[in-house]
């Protein structure tokens, strides 16, 4: 008996020990959701459902309770969004050319009385909608099969721009990237006004004629540091468009504006709990090598970072682009 009691007291044990998300991801894995061993880019958590040959609208329809139920699950506030992956292919005189494409819907900030039901219909609707642009826009790929459907959850903590960081070593050579020396929290000022209003010589100084510069802009509404968030006050007040990327190896999006305006691309990198706003100045140096292995100069699409040899192919893929959310597509690795 005295062995059954010891026995039960080790289950109470590991019980105890494990915390809201390790009930959250047992949870899930009986539900058929997988946690990912490395999360996407900007997340720290990633689920995976594997697709099939199943109608997207039925596939997401079909696992709405589950993935409701997976947020709900978790501490709040988090921010997520899911991402569809699904194979096309298309017939041309050498053969049968298979693609993936991805289709990401927005990212949500989710608090205890958000209604997750409404933001995964709205989620849904967004990706069916993307989806249904992409294969009436004419580009001739047609659908296959899903490949599986991403879930992306962090713990949602503001991000905002402060004082001078300085940039990662790998990205200094590239020349891409203006960095702006401040010593103030104004990171996000001072980055949009270079952008607007460059110079050839002290590039990432805050320098007077860069301060006087900087009132030619409205900053009404905004509290500095800048949260990505509140980006959309400075858009309403001025005649441009700002994206935002992150970096982690590789640049990914964390704000893509759909202002028609003037676009600004900034990155934001961080550092011990900080993060700083640096101005994109070319987005080809940048990327190049992440979208072309033989380092060639390609025209990027900054909002869903697709590469394009000619300007002229990148202005016929950005009309269709600004009216669609972000797709990414890619051919399979081999």
């Amino acid at each position: 008996m005295s062995r059954v009691n010891d026995e039960f007291n080790l289950l109470l044990d590991s019980l105890n020990s494990l915390s809201r998300d390790d009930f959250t991801d047992i949870s899930a894995r009986i539900s058929g959701i997988k946690k990912k061993a490395t999360a996407m880019r900007g997340f720290l958590n990633t689920y995976e459902i594997e697709g099939g040959r199943i109608d997207p609208n039925i596939f997401l329809e079909r696992n709405k309770s589950k993935i409701v139920n997976l947020i709900n699950r978790k501490e709040k506030p988090t921010k997520s969004n899911i991402v569809l992956t699904c194979e096309f292919y298309k017939r041309n005189p050498e053969g049968t050319v298979y693609s993936h494409g991805t289709f990401r819907s927005k990212i949500e900030i989710i608090t205890d009385s958000t209604n997750i039901s409404n933001i995964y219909d709205k989620w849904s609707e967004d990706i069916l909608e993307s989806f249904t642009n992409y294969q009436n826009a004419g580009s001739g790929w047609i659908f296959r099969k899903i490949i599986s459907l991403e879930i992306n959850i962090d713990t949602f903590a503001p991000m905002s721009g402060s004082s001078y960081l300085p940039l990662p070593k790998e990205l200094i050579p590239k020349k891409a990237i203006i960095n702006m020396k401040n010593k103030d929290n104004e990171c996000f000022k001072w980055a949009v006004t270079r952008a607007l209003y460059p110079s050839k010589r002290d590039l990432e100084k805050v320098s007077s004629k860069l301060k006087e510069d900087s009132k030619n802009i409205n900053w009404n509404g905004l509290s500095f540091p800048v949260e990505i968030e509140d980006i959309s006050t400075f858009e309403d007040n001025n005649p441009y468009g700002v994206n935002v990327f992150g970096y982690n190896g590789e640049v990914y999006p964390l704000r893509i504006t759909n202002s028609e305006n003037r676009i600004i691309n900034l990155m934001i990198i961080s550092e011990g709990g900080k993060n700083h706003y640096c101005w994109i100045k070319n987005m080809s140096r940048l990327v190049s090598r992440q979208v072309d292995n033989h380092q060639h100069y390609r025209f990027i699409c900054d909002r869903c970072l697709n590469s394009f040899k000619s300007q002229e192919s990148l202005d016929k893929h950005s009309e269709y682009c600004r009216n669609s959310d972000a797709i990414k597509m890619s051919l399979p690795k081999k």
